[in-house]
């Protein structure tokens, strides 16, 4: 079954697509015939209002020497809408995630609108409308895709269903703690010789994940030693570190207390 439809309506009530028809004639006719030959029932909707509209023997064209002895159904409901134009915001639809360190930025439709048509009810719900998916997987890199809008029944794009979807990837930034790393004596002098006050630093890190993963396994929080032997304070630094990871140490300076030696014996006496 087809439908002719007036330009400024809808049809917003369920389709018949198939009737089941019963043919009368001779034996001869019938056996020869092929259902193939039966042309599709077309109901023109133009002029008509919502209701009943009746499926007459007349609409269905048959060869000669066969008739149409039944028909079901024999009508079928028509209720029609407003046919309207309407402009909604496209929401790009994604799927997966990007490789480990890198994080979706900005997901941007072009163009950010498009112009639907269909009937009044049905767009009066629909602010916007979405896209086929794009595949995020494993993707480090930005892109732009192409993708068509997914229309609901009913609905259909007013020109255009294509639009270009474009992707911005950026490394993924993070801040994460350290806590309770040993600080390390270097420099001029004996090691074993000073006591680190306290012992222990916490350790924050800010920047892209990849880096600070790379970093925190070589991280190494260190004092330098000098050869005054006084009690002093001094700041605790991290060697090897890269420019772009941001660092923040607690406390910042430690206290360095010299050991006491031990007194070393007289050599034994002679007799």
């Amino acid at each position: 079954v087809s439908y002719l439809l007036p330009e400024d309506k809808v049809l917003v009530s369920d389709r018949l697509d198939e009737v089941r028809v019963t043919l009368k004639g001779s034996w001869r006719r019938l056996r020869k015939f092929d259902e193939r030959e039966i042309d599709r029932i077309n109901l023109d909707l133009r002029h008509a209002s919502s209701g009943e509209i009746s499926i007459a023997s007349d609409m269905i064209h048959l060869p000669s020497g066969v008739t149409v002895s039944s028909i079901n159904p024999r009508s079928v409901h028509v209720a029609f809408d407003r046919r309207v134009d309407k402009v909604v915001e496209v929401t790009p639809a994604t799927t997966g995630r990007p490789q480990h360190g890198y994080r979706v930025a900005e997901v941007k439709s072009v163009p950010a609108t498009i112009k639907l048509r269909g009937g009044e009810g049905m767009l009066a719900a629909l602010t916007a409308i979405r896209t086929r998916e794009i595949s995020l997987e494993g993707r480090n890199e930005s892109f732009t895709a192409e993708t068509e809008i997914v229309s609901p029944e009913g609905v259909e794009v007013a020109g255009d269903a294509r639009v270009a979807v474009r992707i911005r990837i950026e490394e993924e930034l993070e801040a994460r703690k350290l806590p309770g790393l040993t600080v390390v004596p270097r420099g001029e002098g004996d090691p074993s010789r000073w006591k680190i006050t306290p012992a222990q630093v916490d350790v924050a890190l800010t920047g892209a994940v990849l880096a600070i993963e790379k970093a925190r396994s070589s991280l190494v929080p260190i004092v330098k030693l000098t050869p005054d032997l006084k009690p002093h304070e001094v700041e605790v630094t991290i060697d090897g570190l890269p420019s772009d990871i941001g660092v923040k140490i607690s406390p910042e300076r430690v206290k360095l207390v010299p050991l006491k030696q031990a007194p070393v014996p007289p050599p034994p006496r002679t007799p």
